[in-house]
């Protein structure tokens, strides 16, 4: 194995991202804060190009979609503007992290990734799925930062015992399973760590990651897909013209969790050819993808959503607000990014027991 070096050294040059920079002068503000009547539970079960979901997102207003997507830890605030309840999403991936154990809160710990692996056996997984979503509904949680899907290289990594395999086939299968089963109680897993994430010595170093194309594809972001292609869940919504319930079939999961890392000279959550070009427009992706904890300064946040990353994951405490939320470049990035985010809350359990018409806050 060759030793590690400095992108100097690896004749590769990296410079910070400078959003101000990347301002098209030709966007046009769109028009927010409008009143259109429209809740978040009157869009469940309706697809993500539909025209609804463009009138909702205009009832937002800049400083709202700014705090959300600028900055969110497990989980987000309410928007009474448009009917968004305040979301919890812990993090995993053996179970619920101990940070959410209180005295009125305690969780069952699973067996570690590779433990899981060692099964061979999806159905299990999906057990496994459903008695975890069985918890999130008891302690109101709705989504789950889980599961973890990076490949093997070496029994050394940080976090090998969170990854199911070294094999892509066997972790994404299982783990297809397993997503099916946490979102059959309405749970939306975010798979993590998109992509080729495997080094946690220095992982906040600006680590720079290669591989050919041919390899990307069939082994390390080859599980995520597998996941986003095969999994399915069934939806119950109300119709909200008619009052009727009904059932509809969805992508079994609709978050993804990009990662520290940089994918040869740009960092994962920023590179727009990864978590828009491969995520979205070839596997057909409809979800959110949310950053890893983006406390370092090259996670700009800008980049993030410019490239398709739609919820800094963050405190805007510890990093401060986006660089630009107010162009309209920024702003139109912004509104895209909730409407992908707030289509995997509608078509969660966040929505329980919130009828059409509803209001929130």
């Amino acid at each position: 194995m060759s030793a590690d070096k400095t992108a100097a050294e690896a004749g590769a040059a990296i410079e910070m991202y400078d959003p101000l920079a990347h301002i098209d002068s030709s966007d046009e503000m769109p028009s927010l804060g409008q009143k259109n009547g429209l809740t978040l539970v009157d869009l469940r079960g309706r697809d993500l190009d539909d025209p609804a979901w463009d009138l909702l997102v205009d009832q937002l207003r800049p400083g709202q979609m700014e705090k959300l997507v600028g900055g969110s830890v497990y989980g987000s605030d309410e928007i009474g503007t448009v009917g968004k309840p305040k979301t919890v999403e812990p993090d995993g991936p053996a179970g619920f992290a101990y940070v959410y154990m209180t005295e009125d809160k305690d969780h069952a710990a699973f067996p570690s990734g590779y433990v899981q692996a060692q099964t061979w056996n999806a159905e299990l997984m999906r057990e496994m799925g459903a008695a975890l979503g069985e918890e999130a509904l008891q302690s109101g949680y709705c989504g789950w930062c889980a599961p973890a899907l990076n490949c093997h290289r070496s029994p050394f990594g940080g976090r090998t015992f969170e990854y199911l395999s070294e094999d892509p086939l066997l972790a994404g299968t299982l783990a297809a399973g397993l997503v099916e089963g946490i979102g059959s109680r309405g749970i939306y897993a975010m798979l993590k760590h998109f992509c080729l994430n495997d080094k946690d010595s220095r992982r906040c170093w600006h680590i720079t990651t290669w591989a050919p194309e041919q390899a990307v594809r069939e082994i390390y972001a080859r599980p995520f897909e597998i996941v986003v292609k095969r999994a399915k869940r069934m939806l119950p919504y109300l119709d909200a013209a008619t009052g009727e319930r009904r059932e509809r079939e969805m992508q079994g999961t609709s978050a993804v969790m990009s990662s520290y890392n940089y994918v040869g000279a740009t960092w994962a959550g920023g590179r727009e050819s990864l978590v828009t070009g491969l995520l979205r427009d070839e596997w057909g992706f409809e979800g959110h993808v949310i950053s890893d904890w983006s406390f370092y300064d090259y996670m700009e946040k800008n980049q993030a959503i410019y490239a398709g990353t739609d919820v800094n994951f963050t405190s805007t405490t510890a990093t401060g607000e986006m660089v630009d939320a107010e162009s309209a470049t920024a702003v139109l990035a912004m509104r895209r990014a909730m409407k992908r985010y707030l289509f995997s809350v509608a078509n969660s359990c966040a929505m329980n027991g919130i009828a059409p018409t509803s209001s929130i806050g």
